[in-house]
């Protein structure tokens, strides 16, 4: 649900003009006194039209202070301290409101450091909590926005992180950070990361953070950076569009990948969900990225859904996630299968997704070749269905049993259970057999071609097959 937009003009009662108390609107005196004091009256600070310099602390619970437009009014650092201040360190204080600025580093040469807006609540037992921030734009400091300790139940709506030196906005969770809402908020041309998390914090998951219609474009590295010892729980990424990140990571890194939307490798994320997001590609000649979304396999303690988004091209794959999530009704994506196969728990993906077949005579596949290899897997739950074609040209001079190899995922490891799966072949030499059928063998991805004589199973093998045999296969089996 969003805020409802409040402007200067919508104040009633008493409020303090900061040029009634010697602020500089032209931008060359610092005006930081002038701030402190009209705040200090415990009415709603107007901040005309202007550019004004400050760097001020607010620790005054409903402290508001509100511009003409974050086209109009403007405010800048006077030195390399954070603009604005909401410090905890002295007592607790709440609902803190920022509206309608646009913060700007003053000169990004002599203030390298300097912060948009610090929310301090490193003093654990004072709160800093309940703030609201409502077009606000944050351009060219070090990090737009950080936060370190605690500050929970924020909600920033219509805000800008643009064209940070390091990071658009920076959240050091050595307190409990949760339930931060963002609306149509826009992270863009930061030069590390658009969002960067550090989760350190022993007692709490890092919960409740939700991005409704979000924007991420032109971050040089990812736009979402998830790390820590811990970890999060119950993000939400709804209508979030995201491209034209991460150009600057080379392909092929780990450290992050070179990841369109998401790197995340905390050892927990919880309920890390994604609905009707879209996730675009980068313009030529700048190459898209490796993957959108990446949970590293360092993260054990995951899951979490994708439903209704759309993927653009990626070079390797357009998730990966090595366990635990439900892959829904997306389009346009392929997502790795390829770590440690016996933990991967795709639960629910609805989409046939292509395979490729190959035959195999025990394993070797001496000069085969093939006119067709066509598969299709679909898995619901932990029940991979799949259909395949293969037909040849030249079965080769490889010896052995016939196996049909390239499934997608490894059969559960059971003892005796083996699925049987239906097996057409034309081109071969049946024999003595009565039935042709195949089996997957616990703990494997291939199937095993088999014919029955008098109810004994016997592998068929390369002496049966012509160099134009082909199969039709069906069946269904079981993932851990």
């Amino acid at each position: 649900m969003s805020l409802t937009k409040v402007s200067f003009s919508m104040i009633t009662g008493a409020y303090a003009n900061v040029l009634d108390y010697g602020a500089d609107a032209t931008g060359t005196n610092d005006s930081s006194s002038a701030f402190t004091t009209a705040i200090a009256t415990g009415n709603p600070v107007y901040v005309p039209p202007g550019t004004y310099l400050c760097n001020i602390t607010i620790t005054t619970s409903g402290a508001t202070l509100i511009g003409a437009g974050r086209e109009k009014t403007i405010i800048q650092n006077f030195s390399n301290n954070p603009v604005i201040t909401i410090s905890s360190a002295s007592n607790s204080l709440r609902g803190v409101r920022l509206e309608g600025i646009y913060f700007s580093n003053r000169n990004t040469i002599t203030y390298p450091n300097a912060i948009g807006l610090l929310i301090d609540g490193s003093v654990g037992a004072n709160e800093n909590d309940y703030h609201q921030f409502l077009d606000l734009t944050f351009f060219e400091f070090q990090n737009g926005v950080l936060i370190n300790g605690r500050s929970i139940w924020n909600r920033w709506i219509r805000c800008s992180f643009l064209t940070s030196l390091v990071d658009g906005f920076v959240s050091n969770t050595t307190d409990n950070q949760a339930s931060q809402y963002f609306e149509v908020c826009r992270w863009a041309n930061n030069t590390r990361y658009g969002l960067f998390v550090n989760h350190t914090f022993a007692s709490f998951l890092l919960d409740g953070w939700t991005f409704i219609n979000c924007d991420y474009e032109n971050n040089l590295s990812v736009p979402v950076r998830i790390t820590g010892t811990y970890g999060i729980q119950n993000w939400t990424f709804i209508g979030c569009y995201s491209e034209e990140n991460a150009s600057g990571i080379i392909h092929g890194s780990t450290t992050p990948p070179k990841s369109g939307f998401l790197f995340l490798d905390s050892p927990y994320a919880y309920g890390l969900q994604f609905n009707n997001c879209t996730f675009a590609g980068n313009t030529a000649p700048t190459a898209d990225p490796d993957y959108y979304i990446y949970v590293s396999g360092s993260t054990t303690n995951v899951m979490g859904s994708i439903d209704l988004c759309r993927f653009d091209t990626a070079v390797t794959y357009s998730i990966f996630w090595p366990q635990g999530v439900t892959i829904g009704r997306n389009q346009n994506y392929t997502y790795s299968i390829t770590n440690t196969l016996g933990s991967v728990a795709f639960v629910e993906q609805v989409t046939s997704t292509a395979w490729t077949p190959t035959l195999s005579f025990s394993g070797t596949s001496t000069g085969i070749t093939y006119s067709n290899q066509i598969g299709r897997w679909t898995i619901v739950g932990n029940t991979v269905f799949f259909e395949c074609y293969l037909s040849l040209t030249s079965k080769g001079s490889a010896t052995g049993s016939v196996q049909i190899n390239g499934l997608p995922f490894s059969s559960s490891n059971v003892t005796n259970l083996t699925p049987v799966v239906q097996v057409s072949v034309d081109g071969v030499t049946l024999g003595s057999y009565s039935e042709i059928n195949g089996y997957i063998a616990p703990n494997t991805a291939v199937i095993t071609v088999a014919g029955l004589v008098n109810g004994v199973r016997t592998d068929l093998t390369n002496a049966q097959l012509g160099n134009y045999t082909n199969f039709r296969i069906t069946g269904q089996y079981q993932i851990t």
